[in-house]
């Protein structure tokens, strides 16, 4: 059966009209808000796709992003409603004769208006501005997708299956056309002349708002349920569509597409391993890859079931019964189409998952508990002695993933980085830069070490009826300060080596995590750089991870 929260995202955005939503059903969502704020996502999600996506006429000025990192707040969804339809917003009838504006407006235009010459010219720019993106996709965001997937199944496949499925055409289209008008804003002397005045910003508004369209068709169409290609193109539409909004920064628009993630769940409990396509192949990794990264901003579990034995080995991981990562053995269920590297970077993912719902379930007996706000969370708990054993199991499991990685992990060279470079980069100066030949080891080692430096600093102390000296408990914290530090100038290392877009652009987490842990002043500078020319280069809001940085170095560092 499929788990509540996939068919909830089948609800929202079936309840979307067109591009927007009623006012009516903005509060007819009575479901009971869960820990994680997912209740509230779905319903923010609905205002904004109501307030946020005007027509593209009246499109004026980038929206400003929302901060990922601020204070979550939790909200009773029951309480209150009754008395919205006494609120001044206008009747539910006035909402529903605005559905579909942008599209409506924009059928109506071209059905009312002659083909005269000048609307044949703008006819002819269009398609040929829709073929500038899909070809853009292709050499850029889409690349981002792929970086751990040697398939190429987002920037490969994709684009040919978008010449039949109008909702990845649309899809690509948005966040090809978001990235180009980006990159004109921050670089407009390497924008090509055919299109360096081009309103890519209406563009990508315009593609985003018939995603939407198409993808309220389809969900209300149920073609997917029993369309396999249906429910891939959906699937490969909505991790597309996370990054689109990704790239202002992680905001409730971006949780709200994530819920559809207990789709991938729906095998009905079939003990059987099933054979892979690409929905249990690329487009789930692509997903759980941003359920991590909202579960460690929002502080929460991974929507995504880890210990769904089933479900990860269908997407190829060799796992035991109970759940144990088996990396060193191989098994029956990998096939010879399997890239050491593509696994390998996949099985850090659902490691990484572990970690992440370790620390978010603090020492509750149901990780669950840990995610309530204060005052409503159990007062009992788990020992320290049992919170250092599970922490011991993921120190374990991660040292056998790193000891059965294959040479291409291996640095291939580091070299200082050169006193030739610009004077403003002299911040540069105590780092090396860490070369690797495969973009996709670059990427997987900077996760990699992301994850140590979450372990380390996380680790639970033994009982207090443990006696230590001062001295060893020190040093101690001390040794635990030096790796961490170790890894936070790695994951610099690797970013100043010169890295492809896909790696600079799965940086920023790891980059930000390596920025809490420099105490230096030039370390600081470093990192704050390496997150600006990420968003001046690739289009990737950063400034909430800078601005989040500043906000906690002590100010007289």
């Amino acid at each position: 059966m499929r788990s509540f929260s996939g068919c909830r995202y089948v609800e929202l955005v079936r309840r979307v009209p067109g591009s927007v939503v009623t006012r009516k059903d903005q509060f007819s969502d009575r479901s009971k808000a869960t820990p994680d704020g997912q209740g509230v996502t779905a319903r923010m999600y609905l205002t904004r796709a109501t307030f946020g996506l005007k027509s593209r006429m009246s499109v004026s000025t980038d929206p400003l992003s929302e901060d990922p990192y601020a204070e979550e707040t939790f909200v009773d969804t029951t309480i209150g409603l009754e008395n919205t339809s006494q609120s001044s917003c206008p009747p539910a009838e006035f909402w529903e004769e605005q559905d579909s504006i942008a599209l409506d407006r924009e059928l109506q235009f071209e059905s009312s208006v002659p083909a005269t010459p000048a609307h044949e010219e703008y006819a002819v720019t269009s398609r040929l501005a829709t073929l500038h993106l899909i070809k853009h996709y292709k050499e850029g965001p889409g690349t981002w997708f792929d970086i751990f997937d040697t398939g190429c199944y987002f920037s490969g496949k994709v684009p040919v299956k978008a010449a039949t499925s109008p909702l990845l055409k649309s899809s690509i289209c948005a966040i090809s056309a978001k990235h180009l008008y980006r990159l004109n804003k921050n670089k407009p002397n390497q924008s090509s002349h055919r299109w360096l005045s081009y309103d890519w910003r209406y563009e990508s508004a315009k593609h985003y708002d018939e995603a939407i369209h198409h993808l309220k068709s389809a969900i209300n169409l149920q073609s997917y349920e029993n369309d396999l290609s249906e429910k891939e193109d959906m699937l490969a539409a909505v991790a597309i569509l996370c990054i689109y909004e990704l790239m202002n920064a992680p905001g409730t628009a971006w949780r709200a597409h994530l819920s559809a993630l207990p789709l991938f769940q729906d095998t009905g409990g079939s003990p059987v391993v099933i054979p892979r396509t690409a929905i249990q192949g690329p487009i789930l990794w692509s997903l759980a890859r941003q359920d991590l990264l909202c579960a460690f901003i929002s502080e929460t579990q991974t929507r995504l079931d880890l210990k769904d034995v089933r479900l990860w080995q269908n997407a190829g991981l060799a796992t035991t019964e109970d759940g144990t990562l088996m990396p060193f053995s191989p098994v029956d269920i990998r096939t010879s189409a399997d890239i050491e590297e593509d696994t390998k970077s996949n099985e850090l993912t659902w490691l990484i998952g572990k970690l992440l719902n370790h620390l978010t379930s603090g020492d509750a007996i149901n990780p669950t508990d840990y995610a309530l706000p204060h005052g409503q969370r159990p007062t009992v708990g788990v020992t320290q002695e049992r919170l250092l054993e599970r922490w011991k199991m993921l120190v374990s499991e991660f040292r056998k993933w790193y000891e059965s990685l294959p040479s291409t992990f291996t640095p291939h060279a580091k070299t200082p980085y050169p006193a030739s470079s610009p004077p403003s980069n002299s911040y540069f100066a105590s780092f090396e830069q860490i070369w690797y030949e495969l973009p996709i080891c670059a990427a997987t080692m900077q996760n990699y070490y992301m994850a140590m430096i979450l372990l380390l600093v996380n680790q639970p102390q033994e009982s207090t009826f443990i006696r230590s000296t001062v001295s060893a408990r020190l040093s101690s914290y001390r040794k635990i300060q030096e790796d961490v530090h170790h890894y936070a100038k790695e994951i610099c290392g690797i970013s100043l080596a010169d890295p492809s877009d896909p790696v600079r652009a799965n940086s920023v987490q790891a980059l930000f995590v390596a920025g809490q842990v420099f105490y230096e002043k030039g370390e600081r500078e470093a990192v704050l750089k390496l997150l600006e020319d990420v968003e001046r280069d690739l289009g990737w809001t950063t400034r909430f991870h800078r601005a989040k940085l500043v906000d906690e170095w002590p100010g007289d560092s």
